[in-house]
């Protein structure tokens, strides 16, 4: 045995050495790390596509090379836009508001085969839009500066909901951050409001 390895010692080293090179190269698609707050999906190439029935955890995973595990990022999520809106007046508002979501863990296979990574731009982004269009675009100017920021943000729930429908991400809800109207609008709004609620003069009577 010992004569064989010394005969063949240099293809031995050569093929060592290529094996090396080539578990180093493969590295990343074979050992595959999911961290805290992350989920994988696991696509098969010879075995049916999309793996539909598993999730893969947290941890450190083994991979075929030819396999590809997509990580996904499974903690409650925020997304901030400005949208341009036209009211009921059509006058154009700016709307600064936040979108929370989160994937439905069990049901991220689905996402991954239905919409993929891109779910953001795809989904979310689309959405939050509508939603905010549909709500904003039933008011006034005015009433937008006098009405409560929580029924707004109720109204575009619903609507992101219901549009959501059976799309495999829950919101958590919509945050109105700032309503931003046009500069002679919004002065003449304060001017309107200040001169309402302006405290009314009581005139003195003088007894001699």
């Amino acid at each position: 045995f010992c004569d064989l390895v010394l005969r063949h010692r240099t293809n031995l080293m050569i093929a060592g050495f290529t094996a090396v090179v080539i578990l180093v190269f493969l590295w990343p698609r074979i050992f595959v790390s999911v961290y805290a707050g992350e989920l994988g999906v696991l696509y098969s190439r010879f075995f049916g596509g999309t793996i539909l029935d598993r999730v893969y955890q947290e941890g450190l995973h083994f991979i075929t090379p030819w396999d590809t595990l997509f990580i996904y990022y499974v903690r409650i999520q925020e997304e901030t836009r400005n949208v341009d809106v036209l009211t009921l007046d059509g006058l154009t508002v700016t709307v600064q508001v936040s979108l929370r979501y989160q994937i439905i863990r069990d049901r991220l296979p689905f996402l991954h085969q239905q919409i993929g990574p891109e779910y953001k731009q795809k989904i979310i982004q689309p959405i939050m839009t509508s939603a905010v269009r549909q709500t904003i675009g039933s008011y006034r100017p005015d009433a937008l500066y006098s009405t409560a920021r929580e029924e707004l943000q109720d109204k575009m729930l619903v609507d992101a909901t219901e549009e959501m429908g059976r799309i495999p991400i829950l919101i958590h809800g919509f945050v109105v951050k700032e309503i931003m109207l046009p500069e002679l609008l919004r002065n003449s709004i304060v001017d309107k409001l200040v001169a309402e609620f302006k405290p009314v003069g009581v005139t003195g009577v003088v007894m001699d």
